[in-house]
């Protein structure tokens, strides 16, 4: 068992090279880019308080704060971050 997680840490945490981290990093923000394009926020603001106040990423702000035109600006910023980051 113990060979198994050293081969495992190896495998993980051996050095690489700086294009295999690069092409890693960016199919990461391209994953999180569509997961932004293709999911709406705006479900969010529609919820009832119980289910929004502790189980998203939002939740530190009040119920009545999040409505759908600031999920979208959100979504918005995110999509613009992404580019700049993939164009980077």
């Amino acid at each position: 068992m113990r060979r198994w997680i050293l081969a495992i840490d190896a495998a993980l945490l051996r050095p690489r090279k700086p294009r295999t981290l690069l092409i890693i990093h960016m199919a990461l923000v391209a994953l999180i880019g569509l997961r932004l394009a293709t999911r709406s926020r705006i479900q969010i603001a529609e919820r009832p308080e119980a289910l929004t106040t502790k189980n998203n990423a939002l939740s530190w702000l009040p119920a009545d704060f999040v409505t759908a035109p600031l999920l979208v600006i959100i979504q918005i910023i995110g999509l613009i971050d992404v580019g700049l980051v993939l164009a980077r």
